[in-house]
């Protein structure tokens, strides 16, 4: 198609030089049951169709839509993944804004809206199967995450990343765990820290004990800062996306790495836990 294109192209811009067949027209997607609401046009012309096609599966679940959760979302929204579950109890508040994906308009923040059910509003924009769920995994519906196909963890919460940890670990759904713990310094006024992202899947979990935080600090919340930056949120989620399309080939993985720390002042990344 494309040759016959060029070749009427040629022969009518020997009458108009501007003459164009590309009209730049956007189209709906015309696939029965298809994910995007328009083509992916950017897969077709970087030519890595056959290694996204990888990445589609049934479902996959995000836990905690705050500022990581949410950007782990932009990131697997844009993928041919068939559903993606988002599981989160909180309201969408004016701090949230400045660490999460996108803006959030001031009506948009005075209408007190679950998180869930803002990026399902916001994301169904660009494709179909966004799930909200508008509540926290407890042990009461922790079933709810059985038959995933890999499932990211994003709270802040020790005794909670405990339980959805060891359920997925013990029914081999492979996961991926977030965290940041970022300080002060109060000579430079500066900011460091780093963020973390682990891994656990069926072949390998014997990192975990020591990897996950999974204390309960709630107790002395009060008393320790809680900061988070836009950025390092986005870090934190890019990272973990890196490593579930690893997991499924769309990356190469050359030494299998199951835990990576980023450092903000020295901008490296230090992989641990091969396997």
């Amino acid at each position: 198609m494309t040759h016959y294109i060029e070749l009427l192209v040629a022969q009518a811009r020997v009458i108009d030089p501007n003459a164009d067949a590309r009209t730049g027209r956007v189209i709906e997607s015309r696939e029965e049951d298809a994910i995007f609401c328009y083509p992916d046009s950017a897969s077709v012309r970087a030519g890595i169709v056959a290694a996204s096609q990888k990445l589609e599966m049934p479902r996959i679940g995000i836990v905690g839509a705050g500022g990581t959760g949410g950007y782990i979302l932009d990131q697997v929204a844009k993928t041919p993944v068939r559903e993606i579950h988002l599981f989160d109890g909180d309201e969408l508040k004016p701090h949230n804004a400045f660490r999460m994906p996108s803006a959030v308009s001031i009506e948009t923040l005075r209408n007190r809206p679950k998180k869930v059910d803002y990026f399902h509003a916001h994301y169904s924009q660009l494709r179909r199967g966004i799930v909200p769920h508008p509540y926290y995994i407890d042990g009461s519906n922790i079933q709810t995450l059985n038959g995933f196909d890999f499932v990211f963890v994003s709270v802040d919460d020790g005794p909670s990343r405990k339980l959805i940890c060891e359920y997925l670990s013990s029914n081999g759904i492979p996961f991926v765990d977030v965290g940041m713990g970022l300080e002060k310094d109060d000579a430079s006024n500066s900011i460091f820290g780093l963020c973390r992202v682990t891994m656990g899947t069926p072949k390998k979990s014997d990192h975990l004990p020591a990897r996950l935080p999974i204390v309960d600090d709630q107790a002395d919340a009060l008393y320790r800062s809680n900061i988070q930056v836009a950025d390092m949120n986005a870090m934190n989620a890019i990272l973990a996306v890196f490593k579930w399309k690893q997991y499924f080939g769309f990356y190469l993985d050359y030494d299998l790495a199951h835990n990576l720390s980023f450092s903000a002042a020295m901008l490296s990344v230090v992989r641990e836990d091969q396997g």
